[in-house]
Order: C-alpha cells, then sequence, then structure tokens
C-alpha cells in the first residue's frame, strides 16, 4: 500500500490509534497466535481496551469479569484484576495517578490501585449494567452512564455518588466540553441529550436517526458535537441550540469511535466498511479527505504500530482484502 502523506500526531491521537486498530482486530474475531506481537493472553475476542496517559500500559478485557494489565514496551501481560461478577463493559485510566476504573455487566464499577494490584474502591447504585466510565481532568470525578438511563458522577477518591442525572434511555456514550460546564450523551435509541453539567439539567434532546450512538464528542472550541451511530453515519450538531447541521455517511456498518484532529473540524472517524475502516472528514464542509496515512507518533520516537500492532494489522488486512 503506497502512502500518500505522513501525519504527525499527539499523544493523545496515538493513543486512540492504537485503541481503534486493537478494537477492529479484535471484533474481526481472528485467532491469536503466539507468533504475533501483540500481547497474547485472552482466549476469546477482547471487548474493551484503554491506555494509560503515559503510554505504556494498556488494560484489556474479553468480555469476562476480569481485566488485564499488559506493558507495552515489554509486550507482556503484568498481571490480572478479577473482582467483578460478569462481563467487563468499560475502562478508563485516571489521568495522573496510577488507578483503573472498570465498568461491568454486574452494575458495579471497581477502581483498582494499579501499584497494588488490588482494589481500591467499588461503586454501587446503577440498576442496570455499566456501559461507559470517564475521569474527569483533574481526576476527582469519575462519570458513568448505564444501561438504567441514568449518568451518575462519583466522588472518585471516597466513592461517593455526587449527581445524577437521569435520562431514562440506555446511555452508550457521553463527551465532556472542553471546561467540562456541559455534557451530552447518546442513547441506544439513537437520541442526544445535551446537559448542564454542573446542575445536571437536560437542556436539549434530539433524534438525528433511530440507530444506537457509539461514540460522541465535543469539538475544542465547543461550538459543535459530532456522534458516530451503528448505521454507519456522523451526525454533526450546532450545541448551542441543539440543531443538527448535517449528516455524513461514513461507513457501510457502523461508525464506532471518533477523536478531533490537528484542526477544529477535522475527525478521524473509525468504523465497519467495506474499502475503509478509518477515515478522515471536515466536519465543517462533511468532505472526506481523502488521504492514506502512517502513523508517526510525536511523543514515542521509537514508537511504530508495526511494533504493536503489526501481526494483527496484517491479519486485518489480508483477511478483509481492504485497506484500514
Amino acid at each position: 500500500m503506497a502512502f500518500a502523506k505522513f501525519i504527525t500526531f499527539s499523544k493523545r491521537m496515538t493513543r486512540f490509534l492504537i485503541l481503534s486498530l486493537l478494537f477492529l482486530v479484535s471484533f474481526e474475531g481472528f485467532a491469536q497466535k503466539p507468533k504475533l506481537v501483540i500481547p497474547v493472553g485472552h482466549t476469546n475476542m477482547a471487548t474493551s481496551v484503554s491506555i494509560n496517559p503515559s503510554g505504556n500500559l494498556i488494560a484489556s478485557s474479553e468480555g469476562a469479569n476480569m481485566v488485564k494489565i499488559w506493558d507495552i514496551e515489554i509486550r507482556k501481560e503484568l498481571y490480572t484484576l478479577p473482582g467483578h461478577q460478569e462481563a467487563v463493559t468499560t475502562m478508563a485510566f485516571h489521568p495522573v495517578a496510577n488507578f483503573l476504573a472498570s465498568g461491568s455487566n454486574d452494575k458495579s464499577i471497581i477502581v483498582w490501585d494499579l501499584k497494588k494490584a488490588q482494589k481500591r474502591t467499588v461503586l454501587n447504585g446503577h440498576s442496570d449494567a455499566v456501559l461507559k466510565v470517564k475521569y474527569s481532568k483533574d481526576g476527582l470525578s469519575i462519570i458513568s452512564s448505564s444501561a438504567d438511563g441514568s449518568i451518575r458522577v462519583w466522588d472518585a477518591n471516597t466513592g461517593t455518588l455526587n449527581n445524577e442525572i437521569k435520562i431514562g434511555l440506555p446511555v452508550h456514550c457521553f463527551g465532556l466540553s472542553e471546561g467540562e460546564d456541559y455534557l451530552v450523551a447518546g442513547t441506544r435509541t439513537g437520541a442526544i441529550f445535551l446537559i448542564d453539567y454542573r446542575g445536571g439539567k437536560v437542556l436539549h434532546q434530539l433524534a438525528p436517526g433511530t440507530q444506537a450512538i457509539n461514540d460522541i464528542h465535543f469539538s475544542q472550541d465547543g461550538r459543535k458535537i459530532i456522534a458516530a451511530d451503528n448505521l454507519g453515519k456522523l451526525y454533526v450538531i450546532n450545541s448551542t441550540s441543539a440543531e443538527l447541521i448535517r449528516t455524513i455517511s461514513a461507513f457501510d456498518l457502523r461508525a464506532r469511535q471518533l477523536e478531533f484532529v490537528d484542526k477544529l473540524d477535522h475527525v478521524i472517524a473509525i468504523g465497519r466498511d467495506s474499502k475503509k475502516n478509518i477515515r478522515f472528514f471536515d466536519i465543517g464542509t462533511g468532505e472526506e479527505l481523502n488521504k492514506d496515512v502512517e502513523i508517526i507518533s510525536s511523543t514515542h520516537p521509537n514508537f511504530s504500530f508495526g511494533t504493536i500492532l503489526n501481526g494483527a494489522v496484517k491479519g486485518l488486512k489480508s483477511s478483509a482484502n481492504r485497506k484500514l
């Protein structure tokens, strides 16, 4: 494959792309083999992965009741964290400290102390599966969403529930504005809710589609919201009026993950498609940025996707006979 352009990404983008490619590979259903460079240790498909802010640890789960922690540099499993009663659905690393939060179908959230490889806190309160967990930027709060139709804000240190926002529909994903003043939530039915994060009040509701929302984000300037759904569409929304600006047909099957890149209106989208699983879009115009890229990390000079993902990506490309 000839690459038309080289792009240097930040540490945040590098982490996003590692996770996205791992996610794509895991859901292709490839059997892991010892010759692959990607860490081997799960007997089934990895269904949830997260990478820490330093870029040296990966947490993964195969839909079982435990989490595995891997060292990226030495490409080895460090240890397993058992504790949930049902499948782990979501994970998030603390922005600074060595903590990991994991949510599960058992309705609980466990905060793990990674230095001690043991439980630190257990957060109970959701009445259905936890679908998404995320730390606030300062690490003082954990935000969780659930199939019970609520979003909860917890004190990350004590586990105390600080706030509950009732949506009434299973909340698949959510995103915070840059200043963490607003929260946007995507649901199983395709409905999107814009919320005053501090006050917990729903400001707007809209339903641009009828399929589940898989990922949702504010733009860096807070003026736009972009959502990805299970039908392969991206929805660009005015965050002030909650009006739909445009719909982008991004993938044949589904759009899974999104991240803003170098410019305010440029996003990278990860999905399932018969031709390409990674696409770039200008959401200001709705046009695809037609370029194939080789990704170079600006923060890890010795890092390459070949190091971690070479075997898996080759398997994906040869199996599906399509471009990434």
